[in-house]
């Protein structure tokens, strides 16, 4: 069946109608990532955008294969644990915290994780919690297999730093920081500044912004960043494929504002939100020859 065409589009149409009553009574579906077959909520989109996208969530798996052994990995917004698996299969011998806040994305998480420590020996950490600093006024709210953290006086959901739970573990090495916890990745950074000043990890994070105060929080999060010295920017699109690669923040403040303004007018929304990767310099030879063979790669 060709993408996009008519029956293409009827053929979805008819799923996401099928997945919404499955959703209402928390039919989950088995989706294979790699020689793995995972747990999704019947509605989660991953399996679409992946089969009509074939880099959507392809760059983290792919960097994470030249890691050396025993660096621990930082997955915040760690939804079912797709990434996580992509990841692990890629490289075993790295050291896993997955952190998740919603208490049903967290219980698929688990399952997903016995799941594949029965092929792989991987050292994971799971820990159901809420990432932040500032903000603690918030609900989660969602459909398609993802959950927003939204303000709202009426539910106080408590974060921790993730400074604090660094430092009562016995981590030695953080090699990589990965945040996607829908427009507030710029709050889970604030929570990690003596990570971030010790360990100096590569940060890969998604830029969604929906609101001013966002907007404003991720380029006040971004002016720290490069206090540390975090010089090298690569900018992907939503889909995967990497818009551009540069050491000016002004290109990256334009576009900053380039997705908020889209939605503050209205019309079209081209393109929803960034996943942002942001390092140090020691790390940019490895950073630009996995870029440059990333481009040159067909996924399946």
């Amino acid at each position: 069946m060709k993408k996009n065409s008519f029956l293409y589009k009827i053929f979805y149409k008819i799923e996401d109608i099928s997945n919404y009553f499955k959703s209402l009574i928390n039919i989950k579906k088995k989706y294979k990532i790699g020689k793995i077959s995972i747990l999704l909520p019947s509605n989660h989109l991953l399996p679409r955008y992946q089969y009509i996208h074939k880099k959507y969530d392809k760059f983290l798996p792919y960097l994470v294969q030249n890691f050396e052994k025993d660096s621990t990995i930082v997955d915040v917004g760690a939804n079912v644990g797709d990434t996580f698996s992509a990841m692990v299969q890629n490289n075993p011998f790295l050291k896993f915290i997955c952190i998740e806040g919603d208490k049903q994305f967290f219980k698929l998480l688990e399952k997903n994780v016995n799941t594949i420590k029965k092929e792989y020996n991987c050292d994971v950490t799971l820990i159901n919690s809420l990432i932040g600093k500032n903000i603690s006024c918030l609900e989660l709210k969602g459909k398609n297999g993802s959950k927003n953290a939204i303000l709202s006086e009426n539910n106080r959901l408590f974060t921790i730093t993730l400074d604090e739970i660094v430092e009562n573990s016995q981590i030695k090495n953080i090699q990589l920081i990965k945040i996607d916890v829908d427009g507030f990745d710029y709050d889970v950074i604030e929570s990690s500044i003596n990570i971030i000043a010790k360990f100096k990890p590569i940060i890969f994070l998604e830029c969604q912004i929906d609101f001013e105060y966002q907007k404003v929080g991720f380029l006040n999060v971004f002016e720290k960043l490069k206090k540390f010295e975090y010089t090298n920017i690569l900018i992907f699109d939503n889909l995967g494929n990497l818009i551009t690669q540069t050491n000016n923040f002004s290109i990256l403040y334009h576009m900053i504002n380039y997705i908020y303004n889209q939605k503050r007018v209205g019309g079209i929304v081209t393109i929803p939100y960034y996943d942002i990767l942001v390092n140090v310099d020691c790390h940019s030879k490895q950073i630009n020859e996995i870029v440059s063979k990333y481009n040159m790669v067909e996924f399946v």
